[in-house]
């Protein structure tokens, strides 16, 4: 296997791999609550998922860039919270566009093993959001729906690779704006995996650049110099400059100080909310 193939994702991966923060919230105490149960079976259970992602373009010189053409396999290994936040990260998007490509095939082969190890009752919904009302966010689900109000809940917090924000280290909204942003960005394309990518084989490269272009295109900053050199820490510093005002003036509109908009800011962590339940349930 290529050894850089998975790059962009093992940040994710190792650090989901290492602890998860588990909350239980209290069900009704006549019955046994799996909803824990559960949630340590995601932190604790490992597992690798191979999948040939297919690809599409939206040019056609881009098209020519095929698994199938490049006999691209990936095998992803991690805990079950690993995997699912691998894959939740891997649909960011903002109201309207699709940050990230979206690779189907994957995040079937996640739900199924999760499915495996879980049973039929179960819930698990998975969300990235910055802060209530990110322009940025991803989520990804597995499970039916329960029809019954009476459920088990535990949430499970798995860590995406970048340091949660300090409270007392930011009294001003611009600067408290500008970290978010920061880690938005690296969360989205950590710089050192990505210059890997870049520096590799077809069709890593493509699809690194691709997501450069999406965040670009979303941001208005000028990446053309820093890519022309694979220089990703550069190309990441100018879409989190670009992106920051708009997180700064968000987060003034949303909050009464810096100090409660920090409060509210989650984006350090995958919240995976997993809810259990004895009869019924949805597809």
């Amino acid at each position: 296997m290529n050894a850089a193939v998975d790059a962009l994702v093992c940040i994710i991966l190792v650090t989901a791999a290492i602890a998860g923060v588990l909350t239980v919230e209290q069900s009704p105490p006549t019955r046994i609550d799996r909803a824990d149960t559960v949630a340590n079976t995601l932190t604790t259970t490992t597992t690798t998922v191979e999948h040939s992602p297919r690809l599409e373009f939206n040019n056609l010189a881009d098209r020519a860039i095929s698994p199938d053409r490049h006999h691209l396999t990936r095998r992803t290994h991690g805990t079950l919270a690993g995997l699912i936040t691998h894959a939740t990260i891997s649909g960011t998007r903002t109201q309207k566009a699709q940050i990230t490509r979206i690779d189907d095939m994957f995040r079937l082969r996640v739900r199924n093993a999760v499915r495996a190890r879980t049973g039929g009752r179960v819930r698990v919904d998975a969300r990235w959001i910055p802060y209530p009302g990110s322009p940025l966010f991803a989520h990804f689900s597995v499970g039916p729906r329960p029809l019954s109000d009476d459920v088990h809940t535990a949430t499970v917090s798995i860590p995406v690779g970048v340091e949660p924000l300090a409270i007392d280290t930011h009294d001003q909204f611009q600067t408290l704006g500008t970290a978010v942003a920061a880690r938005i960005i690296a969360v989205v394309i950590p710089p050192g995996p990505a210059r890997v990518m870049m520096r590799d084989d077809e069709p890593e490269i493509t699809l690194t650049r691709h997501r450069y272009a999406q965040l670009q295109s979303l941001t208005n900053a000028s990446l053309a110099e820093p890519l022309a050199i694979e220089d990703t820490s550069e190309a990441n510093e100018r879409l989190t400059a670009a992106l920051a005002p708009e997180i700064t003036s968000d987060l003034q509109d949303r909050y009464e100080t810096p100090a409660v908009a920090v409060e509210a800011v989650s984006g350090s962590t995958v919240e995976i909310v997993i809810r259990t339940w004895d009869h019924g349930g949805g597809s």
